[in-house]
């Protein structure tokens, strides 16, 4: 018979849902369970799932799969080991077990004892065949099915290949053969002495070897011999000799089969097996005994079992989430009468198919499983037919009842999408019924749905009225807006042009002192009045005034100063002493002296600076010119002796021209060694890359290094005479000043094999002698 679960059992096992306990021991607990399509199963876990007793499962499970193609005995259909309830799953025995049967109905009959061995023989062949003993046959390990006994439970089954174990001797006393006693290993003649004790049992009602104690029964089983006349022959026979104490005096399960049925074939054999006793109530699966239920009813009661049942239903597959409970009251849906309600909710609770939660102050009723849904092909139908409408009525009835608990507030209405759904189920749904409190709750959530779309209404029409009036009014301030901006930005634009004035005219008064901050005012008067006159006669100014930034120099005292532009440096000197000044810092970056007598100032010519702004020539007493390094203050190794004070460095300091009375000379100033001769007198020479200008009587005349003869060109004339000149660093345009008044770019070109200058520019500001 089976029970009902109790707390702490599983739902489910795998891809089982459970329904009941078929029994326990020991070993653990078996499950009545259903597959998906409803199939019956038995479900066999551990009560221990520490790994030795995994390890035993594991044996067991393995014996019973060798026995292949089981006749008389349960089929094993799936195996779980890993699990945290491991367990195994084999067919379901719709029947009582023979020690319940023999409770029941006393002794079998002659007929149906033979029947009986005869299938317990047959299944003992085929599990011997398959090199497996069973060593625990008893009653209660022997199911009686309508189609004839099965076998099941191979706790102990041991294989034959396999090493005999160790340990404890395991199995029933009162139906374990005498070897076993002695701690022998035993080998399938102890399934025989088990096959004996079981028909003696049926045939006698009682316990072939029976006792109060242990002790006591294992002195009957080594002594007693039990009487078998009450048992006709051949099987009184057979009986006799399967419980000698020998065991070679035994027979083996196929002799026993052949003897009785005239073959050996098992198959064949198992067609003589008694068919089980007529099936009780307490054997028929859950689905048998609901159908049963079913068909008890009158059909006002049947016409109400879905709505009731499906109200205990959910949407799940989990068996532990696929039951919801409900009160007595929580069935009233206006159209099922109480007294209906009553006769069909004790049909099913006398079945143990509901159970009542009595401990709540209102109990509550649920399904006994939900392996019930599973089990009863009606209820599996009704709610596969409801399957989508379930979340919607469980979500109803959860929302129902807490707008009942908290004084049916508006708040707690279902309103907008949530309302739509459950509308929408409503209309489209088959078995599932709302009682009176869901549908108070779904008609008053319409209700205000409706009183507040009524509402929307009224208000749309006041906003409509109210926009109109906006919009006129908009426009007004619209009109009135634009006159006040223009108005604006006319007095702003005015007052910008102003500042612009005032900030131009401070542009220009400090544009000589500080040019940079000059140059930002007069950005910022552009920015503040772009069209202003003032504005842009100050971006002009700024734009072509000579002076770019003003550092201020540090004290030196009196003494000559020599710059280079293009590198943004000063060299002071005074005596014998040397300081070169960082035109960008205003800082003395470098100060030496010059032993060998005091330098020659009389002339600007005497001394010059290389384009690299690294090196310096000085002509001193004697007229001696030496380089000096302006970083390291240190001279270069070859002192030079021109005949008059004239020097004049190349762009990197490697080469030097003097000046005499006939001729100009260009040398190496690290080897002394003479690079080129001007064989006449020049006014000025700069040196390039890789040839010399040289100026003569209003004429520029191009020297090249290789030695090759000269380009000679006439300048443009002059009004005050030459007082010096220079070349762009790119070697592409020189510059002569003409007096103090003029300086005249020009930029060579050939005309054949002549080099003439034109173009002219004028200046009335001062020009620095332009040296390279």
């Amino acid at each position: 018979m089976t029970s009902a679960l109790r707390p702490g059992d599983p739902r489910q096992l795998g891809l089982y849902h459970l329904h009941g306990r078929l029994g326990s021991g020991g070993f653990g607990v078996v499950y009545e369970g259903y597959d998906a399509d409803g199939k019956r199963v038995a479900i066999k876990t551990l009560h221990d799932s520490q790994e030795a007793q995994r390890a035993e499962f594991r044996s067991e499970v393995r014996a019973w799969l060798l026995v292949n193609r089981p006749v008389c005995v349960a089929s094993l259909l799936s195996a779980d080991f890993d699990g945290p309830i491991p367990f195994a799953v084999s067919e379901h025995v719709a029947g009582p077990h023979l020690k319940q049967a023999v409770e029941h109905n006393g002794p079998l009959a002659a007929a149906e004892v033979r029947r009986l061995a005869i299938g317990m023989s047959a299944a003992l062949v085929t599990i011997h065949r398959a090199g497996v003993v069973h060593r625990d046959l008893k009653p209660e390990n022997v199911l009686l099915s309508p189609d004839g006994p099965r076998v099941v439970d191979f706790g102990i089954a041991r294989i034959e290949s396999h090493a005999p174990t160790e340990g404890p001797v395991k199995g029933t006393l009162r139906y374990m053969p005498p070897e076993r006693y002695r701690g022998e290993r035993g080998d399938d003649r102890v399934d025989v002495w088990g096959w004996g004790a079981l028909v003696w049992m049926a045939a006698n009602g009682r316990h072939a070897f029976d006792a109060d104690n242990r002790y006591a029964i294992a002195s009957r089983v080594g002594e007693h011999h039990p009487d078998t006349t009450m048992l006709a022959e051949p099987l009184r026979s057979l009986v006799s000799e399967a419980l000698s104490k020998d065991p070679a005096s035994r027979p083996t399960a196929e002799e026993i089969l052949e003897r009785l049925t005239g073959t050996s074939d098992p198959a064949q054999a198992a067609k003589h097996a008694v068919p089980a006793l007529t099936p009780t109530p307490a054997t028929q699966s859950a689905g048998e005994l609901a159908e049963s239920v079913f068909a008890g009813l009158d059909p006002g009661a049947q016409e109400a079992v879905p709505r009731v049942l499906l109200r205990l239903v959910t949407r799940s597959e989990h068996a532990d989430e696929a039951l919801r409970s409900a009160t007595r009251a929580q069935f009233d849906d206006g159209s099922t009468s109480p007294a209906v309600l009553d006769r069909l909710l004790h049909a099913f609770t006398d079945q143990g198919l509901l159970l009542w939660d009595d401990q709540r102050e209102e109990p509550t009723v649920t399904l006994r499983s939900a392996a019930l849904i599973r089990a009863w092909p009606r209820l599996a139908e009704w709610a596969k037919a409801e399957q989508d409408g379930l979340a919607v009525h469980q979500g109803i009835t959860a929302r129902t009842t807490s707008w009942v608990e908290r004084g049916r507030r508006k708040s707690d209405l279902l309103q907008g999408p949530a309302l739509a759904e459950a509308q929408s189920w409503l209309a489209d749904r088959r078995h599932l019924a709302l009682n009176t409190a869901e549908k108070a709750f779904l008609d008053s959530g319409a209700a205000l749905a409706r009183r507040r779309n009524r509402m929307r209404t009224v208000l749309s029409a006041a906003l409509a009225v109210l926009l109109l009036a906006a919009t006129g009014a908009a426009a007004v301030a619209i009109v009135q807006g634009r006159t006040l901006e223009e108005q604006n930005r006319t007095v702003a634009r005015q007052r910008d042009e102003a500042y612009g004035s005032r900030v131009a005219n401070l542009s220009v008064s400090t544009r000589r002192t500080d040019p940079v901050t000059a140059k930002r005012l007069a950005i910022a008067a552009a920015s503040l009045s772009p069209g202003g006159t003032d504005a842009h006669h100050a971006l002009l100014t700024l734009f072509h005034q000579w002076e770019r930034a003003t550092i201020p120099a540090p004290d030196l005292g009196e003494g000559w100063s020599l710059v280079n532009s293009s590198e943004n440096i000063q060299v002071w000197g005074q005596g014998d002493a040397i300081k070169v000044v960082d035109g960008d810092t205003g800082t003395v970056a470098n100060a030496f002296t010059v032993p060998g007598g005091p330098i020659d100032t009389s002339s600007a010519n005497a001394m010059d600076i290389s384009g690299d702004g690294r090196f310096i020539s000085l002509v001193q007493e004697g007229n001696e010119l030496r380089v000096w390094d302006l970083r390291t203050g240190q001279p270069g190794p070859i002192a030079f002796h021109p005949a008059e004070p004239y020097a004049g460095l190349d762009s990197t300091g490697a080469r030097l021209i003097t000046l005499e009375k006939d001729r100009a000379l260009v040398y190496d100033v690290a080897t002394g060694e003479r690079l080129l001769k001007i064989p006449h007198r020049v006014e000025a020479a700069i040196l390039g890359p890789t040839s010399v200008f040289a100026y003569r009587e209003r004429s520029l005349e191009l020297w090249p290094m290789n030695g090759k003869k000269a380009i000679k060109g006439r300048s443009a004339e002059q009004k005050y005479g030459y007082s010096a000149m220079g070349l762009s660093p790119d070697r592409k345009t020189f510059a002569i000043r003409d007096g103090d008044k003029r300086l005249r770019p020009r930029r060579p070109r050939r005309r054949g094999d002549r080099a003439v200058g034109h173009g002219e520019a004028r200046s009335d500001r001062d020009a620095a002698p332009l040296r390279r």
